[in-house]
């Protein structure tokens, strides 16, 4: 038998006045939970969100991404997720349950306090491993969870649109409009317009803009970007979203860092978010979906990054009501570092936790 790694949503989960937390284990030794669902092409950790609201009556208020764990047979992607409401868990009898696990998401969980005693759930070697970590990790970051607290405490949560296709990490109120972050894929996305990351010729190129390309069909994309020949960096350009479900893509060159000088590539930037809503506005296109611009292959710190696209979102929504939707879609990279995920998930959050009043 080939010994094959399977991707998996891990999930250390914090509720409750005392912070007990849930966090994904192996799965031997746990009660099953019946039922669940993944929808074709679904990210686990959206996935992952969506049955913790489902399956067990609590909402998702805030995604940290923390580590990826490797053992035997499974890659697991680990995620702190603060939450609201008490956890159902039951087993197959109907009884409480310390842990359970979804064989159809190949999510699983158990209840924990910092100083529990795994015996009675009995788990491997992964799950004592990944707390051990997590441990670690909160002791290294002590203002995480005190950020992550103020944070939810803050954020008014609307009732999502029904065309939303994911529960979003965070979503705030500007005006009338509203801001997602959300954890996906950015060509699914059911919106008016998604956002390609592109380059000055317009060209296929890697990452964000292959997979456009890709999606959309990179024979008809390519040859609509021709046809709109160069674009600077700062500006933006729009084609029809082909074969995607958003029906235009907005093409926005951010800034290749290194050629600036700070102040400049800030100015860039700002101009790419900017000059892609100026053309939602003129389409007539209320709901968008933004990459981060510039923070891959072009090396803009998102540190920096992540503030001035928030910012620039925020003052353009407050003085035009047409557009009612702009998310950002964030996803986890494998060719970056854990410390990379992670920077990109958290610099968003605390940019847009800045905004929490329309």
């Amino acid at each position: 038998m080939t010994n094959q790694r399977r991707p998996r949503a891990t999930i250390i989960m914090e509720w409750g006045p005392d912070r007990e937390i849930l966090v994904h284990g192996d799965p031997k030794g746990f009660w099953m939970l019946p039922g669940g669902r993944i929808e074709p092409g679904e990210d686990s950790l959206l996935a992952a969100v969506r049955e913790l609201h489902e399956e067990f009556g609590m909402r998702a208020r805030a995604v940290l991404f923390l580590f990826h764990h490797t053992s035997l047979h499974t890659d697991h992607s680990v995620f702190l997720v603060q939450a609201e409401g008490t956890p159902r868990m039951i087993n197959p009898r109907e009884e409480p349950a310390i842990g359970l696990v979804d064989p159809q998401l190949d999510v699983a969980w158990f209840a924990a306090t910092p100083g529990f005693d795994p015996h009675p759930l009995k788990p491997t070697g992964g799950a004592s491993s990944i707390l051990k970590r997590y441990y670690e990790f909160i002791a290294q970051n002590p203002t995480i969870r005190t950020g992550l607290a103020a944070l939810t405490a803050s954020w008014h949560i609307p009732n999502p649109p029904a065309a939303s296709p994911v529960e979003p990490v965070i979503r705030i109120p500007i005006g009338d409009a509203l801001i997602e972050l959300v954890l996906g894929d950015i060509v699914r996305q059911d919106v008016d317009a998604i956002v390609n990351a592109a380059n000055e010729s317009l060209a296929n190129g890697g990452g964000v803009c292959g997979a456009i390309h890709d999606a959309a069909g990179a024979e008809q994309l390519e040859a609509a970007c021709q046809a709109l020949g160069t674009c600077p960096t700062g500006e933006a350009r729009i084609t029809p979203g082909f074969k995607l479900q958003a029906r235009h893509i907005i093409h926005a060159v951010g800034p290749i860092y290194s050629r600036y000088n700070p102040e400049h590539a800030e100015r860039l930037l700002a101009s790419a978010y900017h000059a892609s809503l100026v053309l939602a506005s003129e389409q007539r296109l209320a709901r968008i979906a933004f990459p981060s611009l510039s923070t891959g292959i072009f090396g803009y710190p998102v540190e920096k990054a992540a503030p001035v696209a928030v910012a620039t979102v925020v003052a353009y929504l407050r003085e035009h009501p047409e557009i009612r939707l702009v998310r950002f879609v964030l996803h986890n990279d494998r060719r970056k570092s854990d410390t990379q995920n992670r920077e990109i998930h958290t610099h968003f959050a605390d940019a847009l936790a800045r905004y929490t009043a329309g």
